[in-house]
């Protein structure tokens, strides 16, 4: 078994494994690629995708943790109901001749079930509600995630950023780290 084979030997379901070894096989490949070539155009692409994977690795892992910890396997968000007649408090017109109502609600928590297809903002605040994640590993894991969804281009307000070797390097450190608390489990 190659080193890249055996990387992620602690995870216990078999198709993650696979995948997740996979992936980090591609990002190896990626890297080495990368290196040949002297246009800092080409090696900003390869590290858009060596970012891209990283961070669906990170997002797989986090997955991992949180299905092996969290008992139910399901998080809260808040939801405002308005049952029956709903009581209007107070009625005025906004600058932009809107009309505003104040009103009675109530607010509850709303249990939702985690699954494969839970996103990955939310599994960052699942695992650091649940203590699985520290405060400033959540902030960096919610950095890559910024930067992974900058693929969609749609949602840019900018012209895209260029991907350096420091920021993929930043990217590596907290992958490590992420893989350091999936193997703790």
């Amino acid at each position: 078994m190659s080193d890249d084979e055996g990387r992620f030997s602690f995870i216990d379901d078999e198709i993650l494994r696979q995948n997740l070894n996979q992936v980090f096989s591609d990002i190896v490949d990626f890297t080495s690629i990368m290196d040949g070539f002297n246009e800092e155009s080409i090696q900003i692409n390869f590290r858009r995708a060596v970012i891209l994977y990283t961070a669906a690795i990170i997002e797989a892992l986090l997955h991992y943790i949180v299905e092996k910890k969290v008992d139910p396997l399901e998080f809260e968000e808040d939801e405002w109901r308005f049952d029956g007649d709903v009581h209007v408090f107070h009625r005025y017109q906004d600058e932009d001749g809107r009309d505003i109502q104040v009103v009675c609600g109530r607010r509850f928590k709303k249990k939702i079930p985690i699954t494969r297809g839970t996103q990955f903002k939310t599994m960052i605040k699942v695992s650091n509600e649940h203590s699985l994640i520290t405060d400033s590993l959540a902030q960096e894991i919610d950095k890559i995630r910024k930067l992974r969804n900058r693929i969609h281009l749609a949602s840019l307000d900018d012209i895209e950023k260029k991907y350096t070797k420091p920021i993929l390097n930043n990217v590596f450190e907290i992958a490590r780290k992420v893989v350091k608390v999936a193997q703790k489990l």
